[in-house]
């Protein structure tokens, strides 16, 4: 034997198929509604600099959409300032505006329910 042992990593980006996360496979993963946090509360950013905003879902057997909500209404992304990474799960915001200021709710949905989480911006001209 060489030696070396496999190890399975736990992946921080989860499995994703045109932008649904795909169930967890692990045995102690539930059939239930999500769960997620977001990163950050309240931040203070200046015009021009980048944003991400990071929502950690609890994956279920089940799968799950996420979607972003701006001020309560479904975000529209400007193509070359607003990225989706990590299965939707994080949003890149670049050269921030004063107009993007606001709060980014995450929603992840499954069939058994809905979570979100909101985390809030402001911006500071410099």
């Amino acid at each position: 034997s060489s030696g070396r042992h496999r190890r399975t990593a736990v992946s921080q980006t989860p499995n994703c198929i045109n932008g649904t996360l795909l169930p967890s496979q692990s045995s102690s993963a539930l059939a239930g509604p999500p769960q997620v946090k977001i990163n950050g509360g309240v931040r203070y950013l200046f015009v021009g600099e980048n944003v991400t905003f990071k929502c950690t879902v609890n994956i279920s057997k089940l799968p799950a959409t996420v979607s972003w909500l701006l001020n309560g209404s479904p975000l529209v992304p400007e193509k070359n300032r607003h990225k989706y990474l990590d299965c939707n799960t994080a949003l890149l915001i670049k050269g921030v505006l004063r107009r993007d200021a606001g709060k980014y709710t995450c929603v992840v949905k499954n069939e058994l329910g809905q979570a979100n989480a909101s985390s809030y911006f402001s911006s500071e001209s410099k």
